[in-house]
């Protein structure tokens, strides 16, 4: 039996391939700097209704996400809208990347912390270094944890979180070197203080005067006494003048 000539199996083969849709040599890349994926990141020449046609989320800083066709084709007939011819078979998707240099990361934890330092505390140093951060943040929040209750020099690591919006991109740890003076040695509340002690039951709410049996800061743990009956109930601190029993029959 003749074989068929090559020109002919290769018109054959490209019919097959043609039916089936086109046949990607390789996989594109597709780097977005939003958390939510559009139609108008992976084609463009698109109007501005088409483009915002939804995909679903974008990846996270370390992963990546692959869109292939049908779910292209799927926005558009979802809308009523004719796909353009050419859609492509798949396509990666990856969260673009910044540079950011040294003193911009301690720049934003210097004014992330210029009205939050704790008591006492003042910044002698922060060791900001390179840091490849999520494009398309929109603010940086700052978070420092309660130095000791002592005096002098001390190594804390601030956290810094960067949003789009309300969503939580990436946090890095940024070394801060901090002079404590004689005040940071000073506790919220100290023991003996009155507390109005607060007992949730329900959404029954009862209020006891009592007064605290150790140091403490807002947020603490810290034993209470209710007076007069001496009983001792765990409470955490809520303010100066506040504590919330925790685990009160």
């Amino acid at each position: 039996m003749r074989r068929p000539y090559p020109l002919v199996a290769s018109l054959l083969l490209w019919a097959s391939a043609s039916a089936a849709g086109p046949l990607p040599l390789h996989m594109t890349e597709i780097s977005v700097s939003s958390s939510h994926l559009r139609v108008g990141d992976i084609l463009a020449d698109l109007d501005a209704e088409a483009a915002a046609f939804d995909l679903g989320p974008a990846p996270a800083a370390s992963g990546s996400r692959v869109v292939d066709r049908d779910e292209i084709v799927r926005a558009f007939q979802e809308h009523g809208v004719e796909p353009p011819r050419f859609v492509p078979a798949a396509v990666r998707i990856v969260r673009r990347m910044r540079r950011m240099e040294a003193r911009e990361i301690s720049d934003l934890v210097r004014n992330g912390l210029s009205e939050g330092l704790p008591r006492g505390a003042t910044i002698t140093e922060i060791r900001g270094s390179r840091a490849s951060i999520p494009d398309g943040w929109t603010r940086a929040v700052c978070e420092l944890p309660r130095p000791p209750h002592r005096t002098g020099a001390v190594t804390s690591s601030a956290s810094l979180t960067f949003y789009e919006n309300e969503q939580a991109l990436w946090r890095i740890s940024v070394p801060v070197e901090l002079a404590l003076s004689q005040e940071a040695k000073l506790y919220d509340v100290e023991r003996g203080s009155h507390v109005t002690l607060v007992i949730r039951r329900g959404l029954v709410e009862v209020g006891a005067s009592g007064t605290t049996a150790a140091d403490a800061d807002i947020g603490d743990l810290v034993p209470v006494v209710l007076l007069p009956s001496g009983r001792t109930l765990s409470a955490r601190l809520e303010d100066r003048e506040h504590a919330v029993a925790v685990g009160a029959p």
